[in-house]
């Protein structure tokens, strides 16, 4: 990689770009910088589904620090960061992840605010901007349970899932759980622009799954639905 970084220093920037979007790859952080001095004059930086998580909160502090001398252009900063936790018996503490955001510089001096889901079951960190949301990502539904911290200055619905585009749960484990006694059907939609909803499903079409589908989801606003049995 280090050759890969000199050989860029060698190129000449191209100052006329404003927008970069990084997309369902996997790039070095250091590699990302060296890319980003070729345009210093960018206006607006995606980072959907390319760079790890965990090293991005490790890098946060040279982050900013490299934004605020070599990206002054920079008014728009989005991303979309995942990462999938295996180990049942490893808690993931989201105010750690999202603390570092909540200084001035993110909520005051940029106004770039960022929001983290923990999905208990099964395990999933997702880091995310709350204007974007990768429409590509499948989330799957198998708990109840969600757990969000933010550095948003609000969020009317701490459980309502706005950007979520498709969908996957497995009805007959969602519907024991939901007709349990630590059940119930949710409170409000959870996910209201829903377009893309694939259910699977036992022996039988569980009791009472139609009524509870329609809490969870806006049934209107489904484009594709897919039955795996």
């Amino acid at each position: 990689m280090d050759e890969t970084v000199t050989q860029l220093s060698n190129l000449t920037p191209f100052r006329q770009l404003s927008y970069l979007a990084f997309k369902h790859c996997h790039i070095d952080i250091i590699l990302l910088e060296s890319l980003l001095l070729l345009v210093p004059s960018i206006e607006r930086l995606q980072l959907i589904r390319s760079i790890d998580l965990h090293t991005f909160i490790a890098h946060l502090h040279q982050w900013v620090n490299f934004v605020e001398t070599k990206l002054l252009s920079l008014t728009q900063f989005e991303f979309f960061l995942t990462d999938d936790q295996h180990d049942f018996n490893f808690m993931v503490d989201t105010e750690s992840l999202i603390g570092p955001f909540r200084t001035s510089f993110w909520t005051e001096k940029k106004s770039w605010f960022a929001v983290c889901d923990y999905i208990v079951s099964p395990r999933t960190v997702i880091l995310y901007t709350p204007l974007i949301f990768d429409p590509e990502f499948e989330y799957v539904y198998e708990s109840k349970e969600i757990r969000r911290s933010t550095s948003v200055p609000s969020i009317n619905n701490p459980t309502k899932m706005d950007g979520v585009r498709k969908l996957r749960l497995d009805l007959t484990n969602v519907m024991a759980l939901a007709t349990s006694s630590q059940g119930g059907l949710p409170h409000n939609i959870r996910f209201p622009q829903l377009d893309q909803l694939t259910i699977r499903i036992g022996d039988e079409w569980p009791l009472g799954s139609l009524r509870f589908l329609s809490s969870l989801v806006d049934l209107s606003k489904l484009i594709k639905l897919s039955l795996q049995i």
